[in-house]
């Protein structure tokens, strides 16, 4: 669940969510309005079918709330 949105330019908006790894708070800017993401949440859509133009990090985001840094410290392999 998304817990804020704030518009920060002309289709773009700061997403704040929590991490369902690690609980912590991030957000990320994204390339969408507040409705398409009401929308998205409302709907029960896939991500992908709804933003086909985010990036894989950015789909993640709206669906973990785990930002790309977070990924890896928690999925890499160290050698």
């Amino acid at each position: 669940m998304i817990h804020k949105i704030e518009h920060v330019a002309d289709g773009f908006v700061r997403v704040h969510k929590q991490s369902v790894f690690t609980g912590k708070h991030h957000s990320m800017v994204l390339p969408t309005r507040q409705g398409e993401l009401e929308y998205w949440e409302d709907s029960m859509s896939l991500v992908q079918d709804v933003f086909p133009h985010f990036t894989s990090e950015q789909r993640e985001f709206l669906i973990s709330g785990c930002t790309p840094e977070e990924w890896n410290k928690l999925f890499s392999e160290e050698a």
